[in-house]
């Protein structure tokens, strides 16, 4: 699913076609992984390397830790009870971040 972040999407096409994509969906920033910017503008994680870009609007610099909350939130997710003031509190992601759909 384009839903999905980058690297779900290349490790399924990798273990059932045998195909690496670098399609601009897929290449270097993920747009299913996106943060709020104070501006109104947003980040994208990276799907090469643990960074998250300048805000596409001012320019500005993301938050820190951003990721590291990402993947908590993730992990929350996949257990049974997750932490419910951890989920609402994850605000900076972008309504268009997967993380976000899933909590809705």
């Amino acid at each position: 699913s384009l839903e999905e972040p980058a690297h779900k999407r290349r490790r399924r096409l990798k273990q059932a076609k045998e195909f690496i994509c670098d399609c601009g969906r897929c290449g270097m920033w993920d747009d299913t992984q996106r943060f709020s910017c104070p501006c109104g503008g947003h980040h994208l994680a990276s799907t090469k390397r643990a960074a998250v870009s300048k805000c596409l609007c001012c320019g500005g610099q993301a938050a820190e830790n951003l990721l590291e909350k990402a993947k908590q939130v993730a992990h929350e997710l996949r257990s049974q009870r997750p932490d419910e003031d951890l989920l609402e509190g994850f605000s900076l992601t972008h309504p268009r971040h997967f993380l976000t759909m899933k909590i809705a």
